[in-house]
């Protein structure tokens, strides 16, 4: 598996399996949630995991990922990437894991497959909501007619 992965530049982390286990167990020793903030060459998009997938007070992990610096898939690559999409709630190496779900700029719709395609950068603040909790928002933002605005955004 990790051999075809790397033959077709999919470099996903379950692949790596000794940091990926300690990732999982990190989350299920943990009593509080865990956020990663992270980039990738291609795209941006959000996701949830737990260990579980009915385990509601177990620790969940938020990541968010943005600020893609190239945006050139080959044909292939560019439908395996939006194949993926398809799956919004998988489990997968240990972890049951969703896409969240990203809001247009206008708030008015969704972005097509809760995955940008395109040059960002991504903003991401924490509101403290009370009682430890916290409302973490990322918001995507692009060059649109000479302005910077933002594109998409993903509120938990």
């Amino acid at each position: 598996q990790y051999m075809l992965a790397m033959g077709i530049s999919f470099d996903h982390w379950p692949l790596f399996t000794a940091t990926w286990n300690e990732l999982v167990k990190f989350l299920a020793d943990s009593q509080q949630d865990i956020l990663f903030l992270s980039g990738d060459v291609h795209f941006s998009y959000a996701m949830e995991a737990q260990r579980t997938k009915n385990a509601s007070d177990k620790a969940h992990l938020y990541q968010f990922v943005s600020t893609p610096l190239q945006n050139e898939l080959s044909p292939n690559n560019r439908r395996l990437v939006l194949g993926q999409t398809r799956f919004k709630d998988a489990s997968y190496g240990g972890l049951h894991m969703r896409l969240l779900p990203m809001l247009t700029g206008d708030k008015k719709g969704r972005v097509p497959h809760d995955l940008l395609l395109q040059n960002t950068v991504a903003l991401v603040s924490l509101q403290h909501k009370g009682d430890e909790k916290y409302e973490i928002r990322q918001e995507y933002l692009a060059v649109k007619d000479r302005d910077m605005e933002v594109v998409g955004r993903t509120i938990i």
